[in-house]
């Protein structure tokens, strides 16, 4: 891939929109839209999502200690009752979440089940 098209593509990851990710690349609007055509808004999507499911594994990886932290506050009876209120709070609204996502998950799962062919 040509630098240009890196700048552009890297604009483009960063949230800019066409005209300004093809302004800062250096490069015409109209070859901007040419090269989305010509295959580099796959390679834009197909990194956008990398970069996505990057960010979701360091999340889940730092989730194990921001739920320690909440239930440490919750349970700890030297804390002021409504920073363990807060805390408790938060613990049962994502579990509330949490059970609510793996439940559509098993509802979808059970319709493609239904609907796939033998």
């Amino acid at each position: 891939m040509t630098a240009k098209k890196t700048l552009f593509a890297e604009a483009l990851l960063s949230g800019q929109t066409v005209t300004a990710a093809a302004r800062q690349a250096g490069i015409g609007e109209r070859t901007a839209y040419t090269w989305l055509k010509d295959g580099l808004r796959r390679f834009v999507e197909t990194r956008r999502r990398e970069l996505f499911e990057a960010n979701v594994n360091r999340l889940q990886t730092s989730m194990t200690g921001a739920v320690g932290t909440l239930d440490e506050i919750a349970s700890d009876k030297g804390n002021p009752a409504h920073a363990r209120t807060s805390a408790a709070k938060a613990l049962l609204e994502q579990a509330v979440k949490l059970y609510e996502l793996q439940d559509i998950e098993r509802r979808i799962a059970a319709l493609e089940a239904r609907n796939t062919p033998d």
